[in-house]
């Protein structure tokens, strides 16, 4: 390794600290959406970025194994700034959004109908809650509680994943299914999380 180059001790600690960053950016953005938090967490994202850039830009001594890691967390990172940045975009123009099945927006602020606001297929009994997936479907759920017209507070991703699991576990005791569709929709302006055996 290089006098320029990071140690292996160093990048070991900013990987960790990059992905509980991730996390708690979850947290922050999932309060800014259900209006918990007056502002979006902009100094977090920027703290992440930097460490990000510093990886990317100077990456004599990395391992293969290193390069696969900080890899998988940037594109996971990229995956969720996009689609904040995207929601906070639409919320600043009073049009609050979600993802629809194509994992594209849909204006939610309508109200008449039946809206699917995203879907998503898992293996049942196998769902973990670091899937950028499950994670959507989250987010999804969130902005489904703010658009509609209803009275439920905010909701944690530890209680949206244990609650969605179980269900997908009595999904596949009743039909033996492998594997599930998930739905997030509004109906009559409500919420609504819909599991349903795919075979």
């Amino acid at each position: 390794m290089g006098a320029t180059g990071v140690s292996v001790a160093s990048f070991d600690n900013d990987m960790h600290r990059l992905k509980e960053g991730i996390k708690a950016m979850q947290v922050a953005y999932n309060r800014y959406f259900t209006g918990t938090l007056d502002r979006p967490p902009v100094e977090m994202q920027s703290s992440l970025s930097a460490i990000i850039r510093e990886h990317t830009i100077n990456t004599e001594g990395q391992r293969t194994a290193d390069r696969f890691r900080l890899n998988a967390l940037v594109s996971h990172f990229h995956i969720l700034t996009e689609m904040w940045n995207r929601n906070v975009r639409q919320m600043e123009e009073g049009r609050p959004a979600a993802l629809n099945r194509r994992g594209t927006q849909v204006d939610v602020s309508k109200k008449s109908g039946d809206r699917e606001l995203y879907r998503a297929r898992f293996q049942a009994g196998r769902s973990s809650p670091e899937n950028p997936q499950m994670q959507k479907l989250y987010e999804s759920y969130l902005l489904a509680i703010k658009a509609g017209d209803t009275s439920k507070g905010s909701l944690s991703y530890r209680n949206f994943y244990a609650q969605v699991h179980r269900r997908m576990e009595k999904c596949q005791e009743k039909t033996g299914c492998d594997e599930v569709m998930l739905r997030v929709l509004l109906v009559d302006n409500r919420p609504v999380l819909k599991v349903k055996s795919t075979s």
